[in-house]
C-alpha cells in the first residue's frame, strides 16, 4: 500500500506538470483572442458612457449660454419697426366738419434702448451666471471621484475573485486526480472504499464550491460591466498588468488625512462657491431698493396718403422729409413694493446660517469617511498579516500532511481536510489583500486632487 501511495504521488506529478502546459498553451490563445481592459480603459470607458455624467456636461453647457446671455444684456437693445394702416368712410376734423377722409398712413423706424445704471444688477446677474458654471462643473468633478470610486472597487473584486476561481481550481484538479488513483487503488484492493467514497464525496464538494465562486466571478464582472456600461463582456480580459499590488507610500496620521482631505475634496469646496453666490444674490436684491435709469434713442420717418388729393408726395420724398429722431432718458424710482425685497434681504441671512450648518455636514462627513477608510485599511492590513501567516502554516501543514500520506501515517480524510485548510486561508489571503489594496489606493485618492493609475 505504500508503495502504491509513492507511486501514485510520482504519476499525479507528471500529470500535473503535462497538465499545467496544457493549461498554460490554452490560456495563451484564449488570452491573445481576448479583448484586453486594463484598469484605466475601465475608468476612461466609464466616464464617458455614463449617462449622469453625460446629462451634467449638458447641464454645465447650458449654464455657459446662460452666462453668455447675462453678460449681454448690458449691451443696447436694437429693433426696428414698421406700420401700415388704412382709414375709410366719414370721420370729424379739428374743426368739426364732417366729411369722408380715406387715407393711408405708414410710419418705420429704429429703436435702442441701454440700461445706465441699475445699481450693478446686471453685472452681479453675469457674475451669478459665471459661478454657476463653477458650481456644475464641481457637481460634475463629485460625480467621476463617485464613479471611479465604484470602478476601482469593481474592478479589485474581479481580480479578486477570479485568483479565488483559480485557487478553486487548482483543488478542484488535486481532488480529481486522488479520486482517479483512489479508483484505480480500490479496483485492485489496495485502498478501502470508504477513501474512494470519500475521495469521490471530497471532489463533489471542490466542484461545488469551485461553481460558486465561478458564480461570484461573473457576477462581479457583471456589476463591472455595469458600471461601464459594456454589453459584450464576456470576451473581455481584465488585466493586472497596471496593477500595482505594491503598498510603499507611506499612511499619514489620521489628523493629517483629515486635513488634506478638506483641501483636496470637492465636496468641500460647494461652501465657497455658494457662499458668494448668496453674496451675488443679496447685492442683486439690494439693486431693487435702488433708481434705475434707462435710456433709448428712435430714428424714424412717416408717409401720408389722402386718397381724395390730386397730388400726394411719393414714399421717397416723404419718407425724407419727414425724418425724425427722438432721445429719451427714463428714471423708475422704487416707491412701495410690498416689502418684497426687505423681506428677502434677511430671508437671506438665514439662507447663509443654514449654508453654514450644510458646510459643518459636509466636513463632518469627511472626517467620518475618511475615518472608515483608515480604519478599513488598518483592520484589514491587520488581517492581511494574520491571513499570511495562517496560509504560511497551512501550506506547511499541508507538505507535511502529504509526505505522512505517502508513508500511510494518516488517512485520506485528514489529507483533505489539510488541503480544505489550505484552500481556505489562501481564499482569506486574497480578500484579506485585495481590501487592504482597495482601502490603501482610497486612502491616497482622499488626499488627492485626481486619481492616479495604479
Amino acid at each position: 500500500m505504500l508503495i502504491d501511495k509513492m507511486s501514485y504521488f510520482k504519476t499525479i506529478g507528471v500529470n500535473r506538470y503535462i497538465l499545467s502546459i496544457i493549461l498554460i498553451v490554452s490560456s495563451v490563445k484564449v488570452s491573445c483572442s481576448q479583448e484586453r481592459w486594463s484598469l484605466q480603459r475601465c475608468i476612461d470607458s466609464a466616464l464617458v458612457r455614463n449617462y449622469e455624467i453625460s446629462k451634467q456636461e449638458k447641464e454645465i453647457q447650458i449654464r455657459k449660454y446662460d452666462y453668455t446671455i447675462a453678460k449681454r444684456e448690458r449691451l443696447p437693445a436694437v429693433q426696428g419697426y414698421s406700420n401700415v394702416y388704412t382709414n375709410f368712410g366719414r370721420s370729424q376734423d379739428i374743426f368739426g366738419t364732417i366729411q369722408r377722409n380715406d387715407n393711408l398712413n405708414s410710419n418705420m423706424g429704429i429703436t435702442a434702448e441701454i440700461m445706465l445704471y441699475n445699481f450693478h444688477r446686471l453685472r452681479n446677474q453675469a457674475r451669478q451666471a459665471s459661478i454657476n458654471i463653477d458650481k456644475e462643473v464641481l457637481e460634475k468633478e463629485i460625480m467621476d471621484r463617485e464613479l471611479i470610486t465604484r470602478v476601482v472597487e469593481a474592478y479589485l473584486s474581479v481580480l479578486m475573485q477570479v485568483a479565488i476561481v483559480e485557487a478553486r481550481d487548482s483543488a478542484v484538479m488535486f481532488s480529481r486526480h486522488l479520486y482517479e488513483r483512489t479508483e484505480k487503488t480500490t479496483q485492485i484492493g489496495t485502498t478501502s472504499k470508504s477513501e474512494l467514497h470519500e475521495a469521490k464525496a471530497n471532489l463533489t464538494r471542490e466542484m461545488q464550491q469551485l461553481q460558486k465562486v465561478i458564480m461570484d466571478r461573473e457576477l462581479a464582472r457583471l456589476k463591472l460591466a455595469q458600471l461601464i456600461q459594456m454589453e459584450n463582456y464576456k470576451d473581455v480580459l481584465f488585466l493586472l498588468d497596471e496593477l500595482d499590488l505594491k503598498m510603499e507610500q507611506e499612511i499619514l496620521p489620521l489628523e493629517d488625512l483629515v486635513l488634506q482631505s478638506y483641501q483636496k475634496q470637492p465636496t468641500a469646496r460647494r461652501y465657497a462657491l455658494s457662499l458668494l453666490d448668496l453674496k451675488l444674490q443679496e447685492q442683486i436684491t439690494k439693486s431693487q431698493l435702488y433708481p434705475t435709469i434707462s435710456g433709448s434713442t428712435t430714428v424714424a420717418t412717416t408717409y401720408f396718403n389722402a386718397f381724395r388729393q390730386s397730388f400726394t408726395d411719393p414714399f421717397l420724398t416723404q419718407s425724407r422729409n419727414n425724418f425724425a429722431q427722438q432721445v429719451v432718458l427714463n428714471l423708475s424710482i422704487p416707491i412701495f413694493d410690498r416689502g418684497r425685497s426687505r423681506n428677502q434681504l434677511p430671508q437671506l441671512n438665514v439662507k447663509e446660517s443654514q449654508l453654514r450648518i450644510d458646510n459643518d455636514l459636509e466636513l463632518l462627513w469627511i472626517r467620518q469617511q475618511t475615518e472608515e477608510i483608515y480604519l478599513n485599511y488598518n483592520v484589514n492590513n491587520q488581517n492581511m498579516n494574520y491571513a499570511e501567516e495562517a496560509r504560511d502554516d497551512t501550506r506547511k501543514a499541508l507538505d507535511f500532511a502529504e509526505a505522512s500520506f505517502k508513508t500511510g501515517q494518516i488517512s485520506i480524510y485528514e489529507l483533505n481536510t489539510s488541503r480544505q485548510n489550505f484552500i481556505e486561508a489562501e481564499s482569506e489571503l486574497l480578500k484579506a489583500r485585495y481590501s487592504t489594496l482597495f482601502s490603501y489606493k482610497m486612502l491616497l485618492y482622499q488626499i488627492n486632487d485626481t486619481y492616479m493609475v495604479f
